[in-house]
């Protein structure tokens, strides 16, 4: 991905699928992203990751962001999720969906393992998360992250809850 864009349409695909990544990458949506939650089930999700890296790897993303969504933090396979594909995929990420974020510290979690990553791939590789709401809870979370966050879906106007995703954007230096 070479420029920031517009992201009117996001296209979800499962990420067990690779002929179905193919016709998702083949439409004209803003964002296409890469399902290794909801839509793979538990026991094909350790297979789906490899699917994930190649689609990532070596898809024609189009100037698009190369996006995956992982599985939440309360499960079993977040942290194989992170690993495999960034790995698989050679670092080809822009953007890394987190589902169901329950506290800033899940941010947090998320961004070590990420800098994990980069200093053993030998990669620098820069973070951005974007921030949308004016929600205390989310600038707790700006503040506690060494990446800035976006929440994907609606934020509620109480102080007190949070986006159930928030989006890692990131980026290999040159």
């Amino acid at each position: 991905m070479t420029a920031d864009r517009a992201e009117r349409s996001v296209l979800a695909t499962p990420g067990s699928n690779l002929r179905m990544i193919a016709k998702a990458l083949a439409t004209d949506a803003d964002v296409v992203m890469i399902d290794l939650e909801d839509a793979v089930a538990p026991d094909t999700k350790a297979a789906a990751r490899s699917t994930v890296a190649q689609a990532l790897l070596e898809g024609d993303w189009r100037g698009r962001p190369r996006t995956f969504r992982m599985n939440a933090l309360d499960t079993p396979w977040f942290v194989r999720d992170l690993v495999e594909v960034i790995e698989g995929a050679q670092g080809r990420v822009d953007l890394i969906v987190m589902p169901k974020v329950g506290r800033p510290e899940d941010v947090h979690v998320v961004a070590t393992i990420l800098a994990s990553l980069e200093v053993a791939a030998g990669r620098n590789i820069r973070s951005r998360w974007r921030r949308r709401s004016r929600v205390r809870l989310g600038w707790r979370i700006v503040r506690r992250s060494p990446r800035r966050v976006r929440g994907s879906k609606p934020w509620s106007s109480d102080p007190e809850t949070m986006p159930r995703q928030s989006v890692c954007r990131w980026r290999q230096s040159a």
